[in-house]
């Protein structure tokens, strides 16, 4: 008999592991109306901070190959959703300055409180569950007097001194520390669970919040080419084209080819040495394949793109994907051989393929021979389509 809004603030005492609502409304709402439901689930998650930091840490352990991993994803998803749903001014909340008070999303900390050998080596590191693109300082509970259980963690870096720093990457905001720890400065610091799924395009993109990707571009302003932020699908540091492009909603890969200022295939800056200049299509073609190859068509069509970019060794993305596994093991599947033909189609040469990489003329190995050899883009269709034939006659 208790007022569903009772039962909302009182569930927020009870281990629900960051709120399996549906479980939630079911067990303890008993057989109350949907519109009581709807008032316990938004009460429950009014301000919940804890539930963002419970969904953050889960979404840095889905292993998207598997069934199951791709379902907690989709359950994370729909959790986000949920809050920003019941938080509807989710924006003004998340907004280092000027914009809404909701306890346990923000702290401050003088940088004198923190001792000197410290200043260099706790704050510029990455927050360890996956970073976010900015500097965070780890067991931030030492330095706050704020009890929040938000901060018995490591906390991000937003604000210096009053300015906003939530769009600059990573080294921008380091080297704005390295500037003042000298003087008192007073930081502002956002609890790392929001950050990782508020400020961080990519677990953005990752988790189909195509609204959040929108606001961190036009509001916070993070550079669309930016190569500071890991995500779900690729834990190190990608543009987030790259996550959009093996998202299965095309929303974001979409919001993102509009965006002026797109490069479509940007060197990536977390390869180094010999592999200097090595781009997203090298990425790409060494990678296990789980994208559209129909994005990789749209981005293959535009001006900026080289099909025949050269990495440190010399070796273009269409070689990438015959030499992918290695003289000794050459196989393919569908979605290399798909890459390959958008190559191709594309106008990317052949002259810088090894085709010794290619063992035998059995299976795919075959079908690629017969990719590379084909005279004309309808000449690569039909083998397409041949190899179609055969997969629905094998399926019948």
């Amino acid at each position: 008999d208790l007022p569903p809004e009772v039962i909302g603030r009182s569930a927020r005492y009870l281990d629900v592991r960051g709120g399996d609502l549906r479980k939630l409304v079911t067990v303890v709402a008993g057989r109350r109306n949907n519109s009581e439901k709807r008032i316990i689930k938004r009460v429950y998650l009014e301000s919940n901070i804890e539930y963002l930091v419970y969904v953050s840490d889960a979404a840095y352990k889905v292993t998207l190959s598997t069934r199951r991993g791709r379902a907690l994803r989709n359950r994370l998803a729909e959790m986000c959703r949920q809050w920003m749903e019941a938080n509807d001014d989710w924006r003004n909340s998340i907004k280092p300055y000027h914009g809404i008070d909701m306890p346990g999303m923000f702290a401050d900390v003088e940088l004198k409180a923190i001792r000197d050998e410290d200043v260099c080596s706790v704050l510029v590191m990455y927050c360890p569950s996956g970073h976010v693109g900015k500097p965070s300082i780890l067991s931030a509970s030492a330095y706050f007097s704020d009890d929040s259980p938000a901060f018995r963690r490591n906390a991000v870096v937003v604000g210096i001194d009053g300015r906003d720093v939530s769009g600059l990457d990573f080294e921008d905001v380091t080297r704005l520390l390295y500037e003042g720890h000298s003087t008192p400065t007073k930081l502002r610091l956002m609890t790392s669970g929001a950050a990782h799924i508020f400020l961080n395009p990519a677990v953005a993109i990752d988790l189909g919040l195509t609204e959040v990707l929108r606001y961190l571009i036009e509001d916070v302003e993070i550079d669309v080419n930016t190569q500071s932020y890991g995500g779900v699908v690729f834990n190190h540091r990608m543009p987030p084209i790259a996550h959009a492009l093996v998202h299965p909603d095309p929303s974001a890969f979409q919001y993102l080819t509009s965006v002026s200022g797109l490069d479509a295939n940007p060197v990536l800056l977390s390869f180094t040495g010999y592999e200097r200049a090595f781009t997203l299509l090298h990425q790409l073609a060494f990678g296990d394949c789980l994208l559209d190859v129909t994005r990789i068509v749209t981005l293959l069509n535009r001006d900026e793109v080289d099909v025949d970019a050269l990495h440190g060794r010399g070796h273009t993305p269409l070689h990438c994907i015959i030499a992918r596994t290695g003289a000794d093991v050459a196989m393919y599947d569908r979605a290399h051989l798909m890459l390959a033909k958008a190559l191709l189609d594309a106008g990317a040469s052949t002259d810088h393929v090894d085709l010794g990489f290619i063992p035998n003329r059995q299976g795919y190995n075959g079908m690629m021979l017969t990719l590379l050899e084909a005279a004309d883009r309808e000449e690569r269709d039909d083998i397409i389509a041949s190899l179609d034939r055969q997969k629905r006659r094998r399926e019948v």
